[in-house]
C-alpha cells in the first residue's frame, strides 16, 4: 500500500488533489467518478443491531476496522468494498453522511481506495 501523502505521481495528484479530501470532493463532483478498492486488499463486513434505532456497519481491512452508525448507505458501501467492486459518485456515494466521508477519506489517505472515473 501507499499512502496517499507518499504519492509521487504528478499526473495523478494534478487531477484528483494533493489531499484525501480534495480527492473525494472531485470524485464526488463528477458524474464518472468513483473510488476503486485497491487490488490484494481483502476486506470483510459486519453489522451489529442493538435496538430499532441503532445499527452499527463495520469494515475490516488491513488490519483496521472503520464503523459507521445509523447510516443507511453504510452497509451497501462496505458491501461492495468487500466485493472489490468501484464506489460510484453518480449512484452509491450520492448524499453520503459525514461519518462515511470521514471513513471514505480515511481509506483514501491509507491507499486502501483510489480515485478514478468509470470507463
Amino acid at each position: 500500500l501507499q499512502a496517499y501523502d507518499e504519492l509521487e505521481d504528478d499526473d495523478y495528484l494534478e487531477i484528483w488533489g494533493t489531499t484525501p479530501d480534495q480527492a473525494l470532493a472531485r470524485v464526488l463532483s463528477m458524474d464518472n467518478g468513483c473510488l476503486v478498492p485497491v487490488t490484494g486488499i481483502s476486506f470483510a463486513t459486519s453489522q451489529l443491531s442493538g435496538n430499532e434505532e441503532t445499527t452499527q456497519d463495520r469494515l475490516f481491512a488491513y488490519g483496521d476496522m472503520w464503523q459507521v452508525d445509523n447510516d443507511p448507505k453504510a452497509a451497501k458501501i462496505f458491501e461492495l468494498m468487500e466485493q472489490g467492486q468501484a464506489l460510484s459518485a453518480s449512484s452509491v456515494l450520492q448524499g453520503i453522511s459525514e461519518p462515511m466521508r470521514q471513513v471514505l477519506q480515511d481509506l483514501i489517505a491509507q491507499g486502501i481506495l483510489y480515485a478514478s472515473t468509470e470507463d
